[in-house]
């Protein structure tokens, strides 16, 4: 199983019989976004759903804040997929895929392959964790 948690950073934990076999993180949208703005002297902040209530439906943005979002949706999205398939090809096998995290919402309809959508995976899993401790 793969877990794709797209939180403040977007990480990637790979799974196989409870144990931990690796994984990969990258910066998360929000933090894309925020890094654009401050590293650029003219870049505009965008919200992750720009002004108008809109996510980019396609890759090639028609204007600067269009532009941005496309980037750093497509980008995470083709990233997020690539490094998949390479864990794939390293463990010669198919993951289930699970997303999760604060942004999986936004980020579930720019992926293409099949996944589970849990967005409070974490929090489930910490609620078990304490009960099992009590």
């Amino acid at each position: 199983m793969l877990v794709v948690d797209f939180g403040t950073a977007t990480t990637i934990s790979a799974l196989k019989d409870r144990e931990f076999l690796g994984g990969a993180i990258l910066p998360g949208i929000k933090i894309m976004s925020n890094s654009l703005k401050k590293g650029t002297a003219k870049l505009p902040q965008v919200d992750l759903v720009s002004g108008d209530g809109q996510v980019p439906l396609h890759a090639m943005g028609k204007n600067t804040t269009m532009c941005i979002l496309s980037g750093i949706i497509y980008g995470t999205a083709g990233a997020v997929e690539r490094l998949i398939y390479e864990m794939e090809l390293g463990e010669s096998c198919r993951f289930k895929v699970v997303i999760t995290g604060g942004n999986s919402i936004i980020m579930r309809g720019f992926l293409s392959r099949e996944f589970s959508l849990d967005p409070d995976l974490t929090l489930k899993g910490l609620r078990f964790i304490h009960e099992r401790n009590i």
